[in-house]
């Protein structure tokens, strides 16, 4: 949250608004409530934002753009944890500064679907099959999905 910056800009007369963006489903089961952590979400939101007002949008229409985008955004993350065992355990859910995950695999082939090593494939449908309900989604609506790797590293690193 960048509530300094706010606070600093609004001292010096500049006019703010601020969006908060609690895109992560990982610890919550309601997006946007109060102790929902904002996640890659936010990127989408501050790139809409961008564009908005790149575009010649005014203070308002910005933030019209930042809200609607940050109210329809869910992330959620998945991590391997090696644990030095053979095979790495899975965690769904995890946080951004590596809190645990509100599921966690003991293998990779827990995943359903993950049989015949498609653990991609398994990977990404248990994320979908969290973050997109079929009732969200009527076949009409748009969907950007972003992919990133949260910039983790491992201990070898």
């Amino acid at each position: 949250y960048s509530g300094v910056a706010a606070e600093r800009a609004k001292s010096l007369g500049v006019k703010v608004e601020v969006v908060l963006v609690g895109d992560d489903l990982g610890t919550v089961t309601k997006v946007a409530t109060k102790d929902a952590r904002g996640s890659a979400g936010a990127l989408l939101t501050i790139k809409v934002a961008c564009a908005c007002a790149e575009q010649g949008g005014s203070l308002s229409d910005v933030l019209e753009a930042a809200r609607s985008v940050a109210a329809r955004t869910r992330t959620m993350a998945m991590a391997m944890r090696w644990n030095r065992a053979v095979e790495p355990s899975l965690e769904i859910g995890v946080g951004i500064h590596g809190e645990i995950g509100s599921t966690k695999l003991a293998s990779l082939r827990q995943l359903p679907g993950g049989e015949g090593n498609r653990f991609a494939t398994a990977s990404i449908q248990s994320l979908l099959d969290r973050l997109v309900p079929s009732e969200w989604l009527d076949g009409s609506q748009k969907v950007v999905a972003l992919l990133n790797n949260f910039g983790g590293t491992y201990g070898l690193e």
